[in-house]
C-alpha cells in the first residue's frame, strides 16, 4: 500500500479545527465575570489572576536598547517599594526579565554598572521577609 501524500490543504484543516477547539484563558474568565453577581466576588477572581504588570516589566527588561533597560530596572525597583508582598511567581517572572537584561548587556562596563543595579534592588524592599523570597527565585532562575 501507498500511503496518500500529505498536502497543505489537510494542514490548514488540521489547524483549523485545533483552534477552533481551543478557548482562551481570556474567553473563560471573560465568561465567568459575565456570570458573577457580586462585584466583590469579581474582584477576588480578578486577584487570583496572573499579575500583567510583571510580565509587562520583564518584556520591558528584555528590551534590546539599553536605555529602555535601564529605565525598567528603575521601574522595578520603585515597583518593590510600593509593594509589601509579591509572590515567588511574580518575582521569578521578574527575575528572569532581569536575566534577560543582563544577557542583552553586552559590554564588560555595562554589565558592571547593571550588576551594581541589581545587586541594590534587594534594597528596596520594605520587609526583610521579601528580600529571602527575593533571592530564592534569584537561585529559581539562574
Amino acid at each position: 500500500k501507498k500511503k496518500k501524500a500529505r498536502t497543505n490543504d489537510d494542514d490548514v484543516r488540521e489547524y483549523s479545527a485545533s483552534a477552533s477547539r481551543e478557548v482562551s484563558v481570556e474567553e473563560n474568565y471573560r465568561d465567568e465575570m459575565d456570570h458573577a453577581d457580586d462585584p466583590a466576588e469579581e474582584v477576588q477572581e480578578f486577584s487570583r489572576r496572573p499579575t500583567a504588570r510583571e510580565v509587562q516589566l520583564a518584556r520591558q527588561l528584555a528590551h534590546n536598547v539599553k536605555k529602555q533597560r535601564d529605565e525598567s530596572v528603575e521601574l522595578v525597583r520603585q515597583y518593590f517599594a510600593t509593594r509589601d508582598s509579591l509572590t515567588l511567581l511574580d518575582l521569578q517572572k521578574l527575575w528572569r526579565g532581569l536575566y534577560y537584561a543582563m544577557w542583552m548587556s553586552d559590554k564588560v562596563l555595562v554589565q558592571q554598572e547593571l550588576a551594581s543595579s541589581l545587586a541594590k534592588l534587594m534594597h528596596a524592599f520594605t520587609s526583610a521577609d521579601m528580600v529571602f523570597v527575593f533571592q530564592r527565585a534569584f537561585w529559581s532562575i539562574l
